[in-house]
């Protein structure tokens, strides 16, 4: 690792090169097509930042591993595929399928020092999950001694291939797995973490199993296929977020009147919208797959261009919030991590740049001196601030609302202003929301906007309303 760069040595690129040309590897099995029971073996791979939560949580896959891991054929895991393994239930007994085994992965010290390595240039891109993989995976076994990690390599054993030991040696399980993929005509030989039973014989302090298999292994690839596969395929995340084609509902018939229209921006800020901020990797890759940041961008492009009222309600936490004594789930979260944290309400001290700062792209909308910026909201919802006094003074009837969080702060305002008197449109693809093993946020929120806003726009749409070509 150089100057905050990750790097590979020529061998290990000349492999993945091999790997990618391969027939198998550019035209994958969905998961859904997958049955596990024809396999003899099962390989999950690796890899940290934002893309991999697709993979990591993916309920599908959880279900076809349990249905593996029910055959007691090989498992592998590489990294943070262990999580994989540690969030896929067992129906039988309603725990992890790896609670009553050893298991070595991803260890906290090895993750937390890329990131901070990175993080100057890179931000929390390579904090896949707000938790430590070795944390996780611990927590899900019942013996925490079965994943612990001492200080460093113990009784004198040197590191293993995977790098500095992950337990004491007397709980430690690493495995050596060569398998050959006959079907894909390639051979994959690799490291990878073994969920072993606890009575597991070892020898020199390590478990080394060399398997060589003529049979069919079974590689979770973290990427879907690529929807050029078939003219008729589409991913299942686009059928999940796509507009009902027959709405059981009837649409309101909304049409803007813009001299009574505002746009409602919620936290368009740093720590929400940039990889610099603490939330980017719960919050980035549903950014990432709407083009949230140029939405919003157009769409204040746009208003300003047509002359009409530009609000953003921002999201501040000043110390004297710490005292507070109680909170849900998200509010423990933002405080722990810092979000949009300030000196103080009359204090810009060390506010630029930080994460409780508007992203840079769209100061020029919000500085301009006309844009109404309103005291902050605390929660979710515009109660707590002057939002709907804003409005009501300068005559607005309807708003074009977008921002962050989509289930959150976005679906928080929805609801208030609804309640308030005000036609609401939601811009759907000018937000995002978190992805968590809780469940989509973006996807709970699309659900709610069909059934609570006047109407929901994209951005193409809102701009062209805006334009008047509407």
């Amino acid at each position: 690792m150089i100057f905050g760069q990750l790097g590979a040595e020529p061998e290990p690129k000349d492999f993945y090169r091999e790997l990618t040309g391969d027939v198998a590897f550019r035209d994958p099995l969905a998961w859904e097509a997958v049955s596990p029971e024809a396999y003899d073996g099962l390989l999950l791979p690796g890899g940290h930042a934002p893309g991999m939560r697709q993979y990591l949580g993916s309920p599908v896959l959880q279900t076809k591993v349990s249905r593996f891991w029910a055959t007691g054929r090989p498992v592998g895991a590489i990294c943070h595929g262990v999580l994989v393994l540690a969030r896929t239930i067992d129906p039988e007994t309603g725990r992890s399928v790896i609670a009553e085994r050893r298991t070595t992965c991803l260890p906290k010290y090895m993750e937390r020092s890329a990131y901070y390595l990175t993080a100057w240039r890179h931000g929390r891109y390579y904090r896949t999950y707000p938790q430590y993989v070795q944390d996780e995976v611990t927590a899900a076994l019942d013996d925490p001694e079965h994943g612990r990690l001492p200080g460093g390599p113990a009784h004198g054993h040197r590191p293993g291939p995977c790098g500095p030991r992950l337990c004491s040696s007397d709980r430690t399980e690493q495995l050596s797995l060569a398998c050959r993929a006959e079907a894909a005509q390639w051979a994959i030989i690799l490291t990878c973490s073994f969920a072993a039973p606890p009575d597991t014989p070892r020898r020199g302090g390590q478990l080394r199993l060399h398997k060589q298999t003529t049979g069919r292994l079974l590689f979770a690839s973290p990427h879907p296929p690529p929807t050029t596969r078939s003219p008729t395929m589409t991913s299942a995340r686009t059928s999940l977020y796509a507009e009902p084609s027959t709405p059981a509902l009837p649409a309101s018939g909304l049409q803007l009147d813009l001299a009574h229209t505002a746009l409602v921006v919620t936290d368009p800020q740093i720590d929400f919208l940039s990889p610099q901020g603490v939330t980017w990797e719960i919050f980035g890759a549903s950014i990432t797959d709407n083009d949230t940041v140029a939405h919003i961008g157009q769409l204040l492009e746009a208003a300003k261009t047509a002359g009409i009222t530009v609000a953003i309600s921002p999201h501040y936490y000043y110390p004297s919030d710490d005292a507070w004594q109680f909170g849900g789930p998200l509010e423990q979260y933002m405080h722990s991590v810092g979000m949009f944290r300030r000196q103080g309400p009359l204090l810009l001290d060390g506010f630029a740049g930080s994460g409780a700062d508007f992203l840079p792209a769209y100061r020029q909308y919000i500085l301009d001196g006309t844009t109404v910026i309103a005291s902050p909201h605390k929660i979710v919802g515009p109660e707590s601030n002057d939002l709907a006094l804003q409005l009501r003074k300068r005559g607005i009837s309807q708003v074009l609302l977008a921002g962050m969080a989509a289930n959150l702060c976005v679906e928080g305002h929805l609801r208030e202003l609804i309640e308030q008197g005000f036609e609401v449109v939601v811009v759907r693809d000018a937000t995002a929301g978190p992805q968590l093993p809780e469940g989509d946020g973006y996807l709970a929120a699309l659900i709610n906007f069909r059934f609570l806003a006047n109407a929901t726009w994209s951005t193409a749409e809102a701009v062209t309303a805006l334009r008047g070509s509407g």
